[in-house]
């Protein structure tokens, strides 16, 4: 989005957060597969994250203020942070 919308790469190393994520810890997550038609499905469930990273925040907003997700215009991909 920052290059196409902005004009400029956004900067963050993505190998580097993808690593960090498996540091990620959850507490009480509740997650499963489900499968809605011919191929089409995903994870829900919800979870809390615990001492989640600041460079993670900003993904995690801007999935739940843009409807970022996978599948968004389907009506999927969709995050809520309280």
């Amino acid at each position: 989005m920052a290059f196409y919308f902005g004009g400029s790469e956004s900067g963050y190393d993505f190998k580097w957060l993808a690593k960090q994520s498996h540091l990620v810890e959850w507490e009480n997550a509740e997650f499963h597969w489900d499968e809605w038609e011919k191929g089409k499905g995903g994870m829900v469930g919800y979870g809390y994250v615990l001492g989640i990273m600041p460079e993670f925040q900003l993904f995690l907003l801007a999935g739940r203020y843009f409807n970022i997700g996978k599948g968004a215009a389907f009506g999927f991909g969709q995050i809520k942070l309280n």
